[in-house]
């Protein structure tokens, strides 16, 4: 096997996580094929990596959850790397909910397995998956000594609740397990997989959604899986025409916090203390494609990895770190100082990343002073940009 893959497709690309893993495999001089939902997005993307222009293609496509829809784009490649997910931001309801979040991701996920199996040179599939496949954030704490969970661990949650529900970040945990547990499922790794699957009577597998995806028994790529809490940190993809509007939700509350949104209340609490920096999660997928060798890195081939800093998060210390990084601006955004409220007893660990991948997490402060910059930075220019 390889060493180094000479030829990645990223889905997702264009995106917050996806420019920053693009950007790692150009500079590693890997070409990238990359995915865009438009033409505009498409040529910005190019055009910001014009030194690439030989290593890039950026590649407009259509409704990537249909079958085939990644055939021809997987031809040839050594890795996929599949971190295109949606969660819409506007609140949906009901069916609305099951046709635009948890029905695409898997079906997404099922076209990506696809083509897996019609490419005879893959190595492997690296399948961008979430926290939200691995814990419930919004279940009490268990243990009195609290809740630690690793790699191994599922959320609870069944299909037919997220199918039920009226929020989204619901329906984006059901989409999130069983994509995933669909792409395990079908390199036949462990029993407990396809069992997660076969215990909810209310999952349609091998009726709606199934397409032969299943690879034969002489496949030749493994799975890698990623599971992150909240991103966040700065971003390298266009934002559009709609600026910080378009960027995800965590991104979207620092936003919120940097423009004064809070002066006059109090900053949000948070479910869960749970985080990540974008850069390392971006490293932990390169480095992974990057270590085809499954003699020399066994558990990576069929790994799955929760990723997540070891330090604790909430608003409250973006405030601290804002008052103590930029003075000259903080308090005139901030609300009054309070003291900082107790973190919910849930760790996850991260370690492994660290052992396998060599990801050594960035601080909280290191992330919120490059996000918050860039951030003051946006706000100014869309605020002077509105008065013209």
């Amino acid at each position: 096997m390889p060493t180094k893959p000479s030829r990645i497709l990223v889905t997702g690309g264009t995106g917050y996580l996806g420019a920053h893993i693009v950007d790692l495999l150009l500079e590693r001089g890997i070409v990238v094929v990359v995915t865009a939902r438009s033409e505009s997005k498409a040529n910005d993307f190019a055009e910001r990596r014009s030194r690439f222009k030989d290593l890039l293609e950026v590649i407009v496509t259509g409704d990537l959850t249909a079958v085939g829809a990644f055939d021809d784009l997987a031809k040839d490649v050594d890795v996929i790397i599949h971190c295109a997910s949606p969660l819409p931001n506007e609140p949906l309801s009901g069916s609305a909910l099951s046709k635009i979040i948890i029905e695409p991701a898997i079906a997404g996920t099922l076209s990506i397995l696809q083509a897996a199996r019609k490419n005879p040179t893959l190595k492997r599939l690296i399948l961008t998956s979430s926290v939200a496949a691995v814990l419930s954030i919004a279940s009490p704490v268990r243990s009195p000594d609290g809740d630690h969970f690793t790699a191994e661990d599922w959320n609870p949650i069944t299909y037919e609740e997220g199918m039920k529900t009226d929020n989204p970040l619901v329906a984006y945990r059901a989409g999130k397990k069983y994509a995933e547990l669909e792409a395990w499922a079908a390199v036949h790794l462990k029993s407990e997989h396809l069992r997660l699957l076969e215990l909810d009577p209310s999952y349609p597998r091998h009726t709606n959604y199934t397409q032969q995806t299943t690879p034969p028994n002489d496949r030749t790529f493994d799975l890698t899986v990623f599971c992150p809490p909240l991103i966040f940190g700065p971003w390298v993809h266009p934002l559009g025409q709609s600026g910080l509007a378009s960027s995800n939700d965590s991104i979207r509350q620092f936003r919120n916090i940097v423009r004064g949104d809070y002066h006059t209340s109090v900053l949000p609490n948070v479910l869960a203390s749970l985080w990540v920096d974008v850069r390392d999660v971006a490293l932990a997928h390169v480095e992974a494609a990057l270590r085809l060798n499954s003699s020399e890195h066994p558990s990576i081939s069929n790994g799955r990895y929760v990723i997540c800093s070891p330090e604790k998060f909430n608003f409250h210390l973006v405030g601290d770190i804002m008052r103590e990084e930029f003075p000259e601006w903080a308090e005139e955004v901030l609300p009054p100082k309070e003291e900082t409220p107790p973190f919910k007893n849930i760790t996850l660990d991260g370690t492994p990343a660290t052992r396998d991948l060599g990801v050594t997490y960035r601080s909280f402060r290191e992330c919120v002073i490059d996000l918050v910059r860039q951030l003051r930075a946006e706000v100014l220019r869309e605020a002077e940009a509105n008065k013209s």
